[in-house]
């Protein structure tokens, strides 16, 4: 019997903004760790790109949680040790005839 794995995945809007954030907050890094290092005139100019940067990765992070809202969270499968564990168990069950060996009653 095979078992067919599902991907799951945020919504496209979910993923879309993610990236959108990791872009402008990568920009941002390079902005403040560039040109904006140091004090002087140059630096200044660069504030308002700063500033504006900081603004869009704050209406992405709002429209983020909008869309997040709206949208459904993927089912998450359990991790593979987990899965191989019950596994493992369940195929014990399934030799003993349902009996583990112990003396415990359920």
């Amino acid at each position: 019997m095979t078992e067919k794995h599902l991907t799951a995945r945020w919504h496209p809007a979910i993923r879309l903004l993610h990236w959108l954030m990791a872009a402008a907050l990568a920009w941002q890094a390079v902005v403040v760790l560039g040109p904006m290092k140091g004090a002087g005139v140059i630096a200044m100019t660069w504030l308002p790109t700063h500033i504006s940067i900081g603004v869009t990765v704050f209406c992405i992070l709002l429209l983020r949680l909008v869309v997040r809202a709206v949208t459904k969270a993927p089912v998450r499968q359990a991790h593979w040790l987990v899965r191989s564990a019950g596994a493992s168990v369940l195929d014990g069950r399934r030799s003993t005839g349902g009996r583990n060996g112990s003396t415990q009653q359920a």
